[in-house]
């Protein structure tokens, strides 16, 4: 009960759909390279594909690095990180109308416009309203009532996969550039696997992190 939300990066959770559903209600973010060279690429997208399977509200989230290895998490941006887990700890406080304010990020790996569009779309995938503020940040708001929730941006059960290409312009590691390209959802159809599978195999661990309550 003190889980709050997961971030995992390159991990695998075997099992039918059915016992998916104990996560409900939890946010989930993951992340994964297509290179995996432990070969976590093809279960990732099995997870994320029978997450979708159980109906899983909110729905999880999917980054795939296109070229990246097991070790991608220096391609996680960790203000996009931070932010994502504050919004992940205001949805589950349970307080209507409490706010959570995200200062005008920093750039890292992605640029801070990149960033505060990410954490827009997450913060509306979780039901909350987000909106830009006059100093450049967002400010995120659990609804006063459920109906005046955020709808979700896509029907129930379809693909939420984020597909990001990385650009070597000339340095090397997470000094590489990063150009996001949504998976073009409007031409995904539900409970699809949206992406070719490149790499087998199976692993049972990963590296990864979870939201707690205090």
């Amino acid at each position: 009960k003190l889980c709050r939300g997961i971030v995992a990066v390159t991990a695998a959770l075997h099992g039918p759909p059915e016992s998916l559903r104990r996560l409900q209600g939890i946010p989930i973010d993951m992340y994964v390279g297509t290179n995996d060279e432990c070969g976590f690429y093809q279960p990732m997208l099995d997870l994320e594909e029978n997450l979708r399977r159980a109906f899983q509200t909110p729905p999880a989230l999917l980054t795939v690095f296109e070229g990246g290895g097991h070790c991608c998490s220096p391609l996680v941006d960790q203000h996009l990180v931070i932010g994502k887990l504050r919004l992940m700890l205001l949805r589950s406080c349970g307080a209507p109308g409490r706010s959570v304010s995200v200062a005008p990020p920093e750039p890292g790996v992605l640029t801070s416009e990149e960033i505060l569009m990410r954490l827009r779309s997450f913060g509306k995938d979780l039901g909350l309203k987000v909106e830009p503020t006059i100093q450049g940040g967002l400010l995120a708001q659990l609804p006063v009532s459920p109906h005046l929730a955020e709808p979700l941006r896509r029907p129930l059960g379809m693909a939420n996969v984020s597909m990001v290409r990385l650009h070597n312009d000339g340095g090397t590691g997470p000094s590489m550039a990063l150009v996001s390209e949504p998976v073009a959802m409007a031409q995904q159809q539900p409970l699809q696997s949206p992406l070719p599978t490149l790499l087998g195999g199976h692993g049972g661990h990963g590296h990864g992190a979870a939201a707690k309550s205090p």
